[in-house]
C-alpha cells in the first residue's frame, strides 16, 4: 500500500464479478454501496514497473458500479480500490484479488525485440486482428501492454448475434471511449462497451456494410457501403444519424467522379463492377468534407453535397464526372523537396516516381 490507511467502513455489499458480459475475459466488475461521496481509482497493479492500469471514476449516488480494465491472463491479480475525498485527500483502500484463465489459443504471442519507452504513448496496443490466415470467425480484437501480455480481448464465439463478426478494416474508438464495429455479415454498426456489452445498433436498409465506419465530431457516422440493387460494389457513402438511427446523407461515387476510367491493371478484378473499390474514410473538420480512398482510382476529397474538392491520384485518364465536371481541375500538383512543380509528364502519369515524391497507392 502507498500509504497507512485502512479499508473504507462506508462501504458495503460489494461484489466482484470477473467477465460480467460473458465475452471480455480479462474485464471485471465490481458494485457495492456508498455511505458517502468519493472520487475512486481502480488500480489493476503491474507485473512491470509503469504496467499498472487505472481508472478514475467519481460517484454522488448510493449505488457504485465500477469497470475493471486490464486483467493479466492466468493469474491472481491484484486490484486496489483508492478512495479520496473532496479535497483529493487518501481517505481508505481496498485489495481486491481476481482470478483470471489463459487467454484463447486463438490469440497471437507478442515479441518485444526493441523497447523504447520514451516513444510510446502511455496505455495499450489495441489491434484489430484478422486471425493468422486472415479469414477466421468471429474477428477478435485485443490489446497488449509494452512488454508484450495481452491485457483485454474479445471473444465473441458463444454470442448469439455477433458469432460471425466481420469488422473488416478495423475497430474504431468513440469518443465516450467505447468501440465501434462495422459488421459485414449482418450490416450493422454496433456500439459496444470495454466490457463487451453492445450499447447501440445502428442498421441501413437498402445497404451493406464494407471496409470502414468513422465518427463524425458531432457523433454521426460515414460508412463505406455497397448499394443494393446497384451493378456496382464499394462505390457509395453514407452518412447515419447517430440519434435518428436514419441515413441522412448519401454520396454516390458513380456521379461526383468517372465512373468509365480504367487506369489499372486488370488483376484489381472486374472493374465494371469494383471500379473505385473505398478501403478507408476520414473527416476533415477544417471545412467539413470527406476524404475517401480508393483502391483502383486514387484518394479524394468530397463536400457533404458529393461535389469533388481534389484529387490526390496520377493524372492519367481523367476526364468528366458522372455530373458533368471537369475532374482534371480538381487534380493535386506534386511538388518536390523544396516546393518546385513536378512536370515530367512520367511521374504524372504514374509511371514512375520522383526522388522526391511518390504517388499514394
Amino acid at each position: 500500500m502507498d500509504e497507512e490507511v485502512g479499508e473504507a467502513d462506508f462501504i458495503s455489499n460489494m461484489v466482484v464479478t470477473p467477465n460480467p458480459s460473458g465475452y471480455a475475459p480479462l474485464t471485471a466488475e465490481i458494485s457495492f454501496l456508498t455511505s458517502r461521496a468519493v472520487h475512486i481509482e481502480v488500480v489493476v497493479e503491474g507485473i512491470e514497473a509503469g504496467e499498472d492500469v487505472v481508472g478514475r471514476f467519481d460517484f454522488q449516488d448510493d449505488q457504485v458500479t465500477l469497470p475493471v480494465l486490464g486483467l493479466y491472463p492466468n493469474i491472481s491479480n491484484n486490484v486496489v480500490l483508492r478512495f479520496y475525498s473532496g479535497s483529493n485527500t487518501l481517505v481508505a483502500q481496498n485489495e481486491i484479488v481476481i482470478e483470471t484463465r489463459e487467454v484463447i489459443s486463438d490469440l497471437p504471442r507478442i515479441d518485444i525485440d526493441v523497447l523504447r519507452q520514451s516513444a510510446i504513448k502511455p496505455g495499450m496496443n489495441l489491434v484489430s486482428y484478422f486471425g493468422h490466415n486472415g479469414e477466421f470467425r468471429p474477428q477478435r480484437p485485443f490489446m497488449f501492454d509494452s512488454q508484450g501480455r495481452i491485457r483485454w480481448y474479445l471473444d465473441f464465439t458463444d454470442h448469439p448475434s455477433l458469432s460471425s463478426l466481420f469488422f473488416d478494416d478495423g475497430v474504431e474508438r468513440l469518443a465516450n471511449g467505447n468501440l465501434l464495429f462495422g459488421d459485414g455479415n449482418t450490416d450493422r454498426i454496433i456500439e459496444m462497451d470495454m466490457l463487451g456489452r453492445i450499447v447501440d445498433t445502428w442498421y441501413m436498409p437498402g445497404y451493406e456494410f464494407h471496409h470502414h465506419v468513422i465518427e463524425k465530431p458531432g457523433g454521426n457516422f460515414i460508412v463505406t457501403v455497397n448499394k443494393q440493387g446497384a451493378s456496382t460494389i464499394e462505390d457509395f457513402i453514407i452518412e447515419i444519424g447517430r440519434s435518428s438511427h436514419t441515413i441522412v446523407r448519401e454520396w454516390d461515387l458513380r456521379q461526383s467522379l468517372e465512373y468509365g476510367r480504367r487506369a489499372w491493371p486488370a488483376n484489381f478484378g472486374d472493374q465494371n463492377v469494383d471500379w473505385f473499390h473505398a478501403n478507408g474514410l476520414a473527416y476533415d473538420s477544417s471545412d467539413d468534407t470527406i476524404i475517401v480512398s480508393g483502391r483502383t482510382q486514387g484518394t479524394v476529397k468530397l463536400s457533404m453535397d458529393n461535389e469533388v474538392v481534389w484529387i490526390l491520384a496520377p493524372h492519367r485518364g481523367w476526364s468528366t464526372s458522372g455530373d458533368g465536371v471537369d475532374l482534371n481541375s480538381k487534380l493535386l500538383q506534386p511538388l518536390g523537396a523544396s516546393g518546385q512543380v513536378i512536370r515530367d509528364e512520367a511521374v504524372l502519369d504514374g509511371g514512375i516516381n520522383h526522388p522526391d515524391f511518390e504517388w499514394a497507392w
